[in-house]
C-alpha cells in the first residue's frame, strides 16, 4: 500500500507542476510620464551607478549623464522635438527604449 501512495503522490505533484506558468522576466525599465520638456522613467536596481545616453532619431550623441537612482527624470528643454533613444548600460547589460518628445 506504502508504494502505491508515494506514486500517487508523485503523479499528484508532477500534475499540479505541469500547469503552473512560467514567471514573465522582469522588464529592465518603465516609462512612468513622458511630457513635451521631460521624461520620467524607472530601472531596476542593477542599472543603478550606471550610464545613461541619449542619441537622436539619426543615431547622433546628444547627452549623457550617470544614473544614481532607479527613478530619474530627464529634461529637454534645449532639443527639438522628435524621436529619441535612450540607452541605459551597465557592465554588459544594456537597456535602450524610444520615444518621442
Amino acid at each position: 500500500m506504502k508504494p502505491l501512495s508515494v506514486l500517487l503522490a508523485l503523479l499528484i505533484l508532477t500534475v499540479s507542476t505541469s500547469f503552473a506558468k512560467p514567471k514573465k522576466p522582469k522588464p529592465d525599465y518603465k516609462i512612468i510620464s513622458i511630457k513635451r520638456h521631460s521624461l520620467y522613467f524607472k530601472v531596476d536596481k542593477s542599472f543603478v551607478g550606471g550610464r545613461m545616453e541619449i542619441y537622436n532619431a539619426s543615431g547622433e550623441f546628444m547627452e549623457a549623464d550617470d544614473l544614481p537612482h532607479t527613478h530619474t527624470v530627464i529634461y529637454f528643454e534645449e532639443m527639438p522635438e522628435g524621436s529619441y533613444v535612450l540607452k541605459v548600460i551597465k557592465g554588459s547589460k544594456v537597456a535602450a527604449f524610444t520615444f518621442k518628445i
